[in-house]
């Protein structure tokens, strides 16, 4: 048993397939030996590995295990995953209270270093809320645990950067990004974190040595994530727009776009310093995008990125009115949906179940229900897979 699990964590160095297929293996000789402990162990590691969907099905069962057999140790450290996965996915308002979570429960277990990162990770979202306060208070008691990882040291400055993309200060970003990249870039062991795709996507907006930031990035394990290489392909169709390669500049931003599918808060924050510099440099059609993207950080709530967005449709000269609530476009207004329905759309493509939305929008989960029903009546989706397609940004 033991064995595949170190073989398992191996293989994830090189063969996600073959890991997959391990952990699974050790997740079933757990299962019928009664060693839950290890079963939860590998289905942790078994969703470590499968980090391309924002909801791991192995994640889900290892918690529900873990918090029904009391291991709070092990549920502490899978928190900590589903903190980060909730982050990149949905944003502030759904990680952050997984993080305080997570940040509460290893504190009572005094475990320092899952503390430490619980921590920066409510930093993270503090900072996707441009709140550059909440940012350095968090930070603090991050940097301030004994035993806090070498991750946790090069996320100081990252986090920092992330909220420098929110507030607009690119070069700022930039700076900070490359101080937390500076102590993970000779670390093998490094994690694959997302955060290393935004700091290649600021190194090719400022300029800053872009090719090196290539170099590094394409020959570690971090550019194996999608959320990674959609970041690459993102800082190519920076490259592209700025040499007049217009067919291909558009075609690397639907490749970024489709990597980065799963993800969508992420996906918008990194889409972000590619819109400012093509609205400042006059390259590229970045309205449509500015737009689309606008709409979907006032109905999640994001208005430090809204307000980002707002200020380059005005440079761009496009300029949007503020929403008082969520906007019908016309084809769901010729469809008979309502304003409310278009907030409960809009959380349904970015994969939040009913009990999720109706916490965001403070209803019960029977009203969300019926909001749902009546969305897939109207549109004539056959399922929840098919109605995302009829959100506003996405495309049937």
């Amino acid at each position: 048993m033991g064995a595949l699990l170190v073989q398992g964590r191996c293989l994830a160095r090189s063969d996600a397939a073959a890991a997959r297929a391990a952990f699974g293996r050790a997740v079933r000789v757990a299962a019928r030996r009664g060693l839950t402990p290890l079963r939860v162990a590998a289905l942790f590691h078994l969703a470590a590995v499968q980090r391309g969907q924002p909801d791991p099905p192995a994640l889900a069962e290892a918690r529900e295990i873990a918090e029904s057999a009391g291991l709070l140790g092990q549920l502490a450290s899978i928190d900590l995953l589903v903190a980060d996965l909730a982050l990149a996915a949905h944003g502030p308002r759904v990680g952050e209270p997984v993080a305080r979570r997570c940040a509460e429960l290893s504190a009572r277990l005094r475990l320092t270093s899952v503390q430490a990162v619980a921590e920066l990770f409510v930093a993270a979202a503090r900072a996707g809320a441009g709140d550059r306060d909440g940012v350095e208070r968090w930070l603090r008691r991050a940097g301030s645990r004994p035993n806090a990882p070498r991750e946790v040291r090069a996320g100081l400055d990252l986090v920092r950067a992330i909220c420098s993309v929110v507030t607009g200060d690119l070069p700022g970003a930039a700076a900070q990004a490359d101080d937390g990249a500076s102590i993970l870039a000779g670390h093998a062991s490094a994690a694959p974190t997302h955060w290393w795709g935004l700091w290649l996507l600021l190194r090719e907006v400022t300029g800053h040595e872009p090719q090196d930031a290539r170099a590094v990035f394409q020959h570690a394990r971090m550019g194996r994530r999608g959320v990674n290489r959609g970041a690459l392909l993102y800082a190519g169709a920076v490259a592209a727009g700025r040499e007049g390669r217009v067919e291909d500049s558009a075609q690397a931003m639907a490749s970024g776009d489709a990597a980065l599918e799963v993800y969508p808060w992420w996906h918008r924050l990194l889409r972000l310093p590619v819109w400012t510099a093509a609205v400042i440099e006059g390259w590229g059609d970045p309205v449509p995008g500015l737009r689309a993207d606008l709409a979907c950080h006032e109905l999640n709530g994001d208005e430090a990125l809204a307000r980002q967005c707002r200020d380059l449709l005005r440079q761009a000269g496009a300029p949007s009115r503020r929403s008082r609530g969520a906007s019908v476009p016309p084809r769901l207004r010729a469809a008979g949906i309502t304003s409310r329905e278009v907030e409960v759309l809009a959380l349904v493509a970015e994969g939040l179940s009913n009990a999720q939305i109706a916490a965001r929008l403070h209803l019960s989960v029977r009203t969300v229900e019926t909001h749902v029903s009546r969305l897939l009546a109207k549109t004539g989706a056959a399922d929840r897979t098919r109605l995302r397609t009829y959100a506003p940004g996405q495309h049937q």
